[in-house]
C-alpha cells in the first residue's frame, strides 16, 4: 500500500541487502547466532559444522530467509521437546515450507561437502 502513495513512497530509503556468503563471515556469524539462540532457549545447538552453511543455501543466500528458516527450526525442535537442535528439524522445517522439492535436500544427513555438489550438479542454485 505504501508503495501506491507517491507522498509516502518517497519518504521511504530502499536498501538492498548483499547475499549472504557461506564462505565468508556471514556464515560464522549465522552460526554463532543460532549457538546463542540454541543457548537462550536450552538447547545444545548443532552438531554438525555446517549447519549455517547449509541454512545459506537452502534460503539463497538470503539473509532474512536464513534466520526465519533458524527460528522456524529452533521452534520445531522446541515443540518436539528435544534437547538439541539437528538437521532433521531443519530439513522437515525447510520440506513443509518448500513442497515443490522432493528427495534430496539440503539438509540430508549426508556430508555437506558431498552434498552441495550433488545439489549444484542436479541443479540447485
Amino acid at each position: 500500500m505504501l508503495l501506491t502513495d507517491p507522498e509516502t513512497s518517497r519518504r521511504f530509503k530502499w536498501q538492498r541487502l548483499r547475499p549472504v556468503g557461506a564462505a565468508s563471515d556471514d556464515a560464522i556469524n549465522i552460526a554463532r547466532f543460532v549457538t546463542a539462540c540454541c543457548k537462550k532457549i536450552g538447547l545444545r545447538p548443532p552438531a554438525d559444522p555446517h549447519f549455517a552453511e547449509r541454512l545459506i543455501f537452502a534460503s539463497h543466500e538470503g539473509l532474512g530467509l536464513s534466520l526465519a528458516l533458524a527460528k522456524d527450526s529452533l521452534r520445531r525442535a522446541l515443540t518436539a521437546r528435544d534437547s538439541q537442535l539437528t538437521l532433521d528439524h531443519a530439513r522437515r522445517t525447510w520440506e513443509l515450507q518448500h513442497p515443490e522439492h522432493e528427495g534430496l535436500g539440503p539438509f540430508a544427513a549426508i556430508g555437506w561437502p558431498d552434498l552441495k555438489k550433488s545439489l549444484v550438479d542436479a541443479g540447485w542454485a
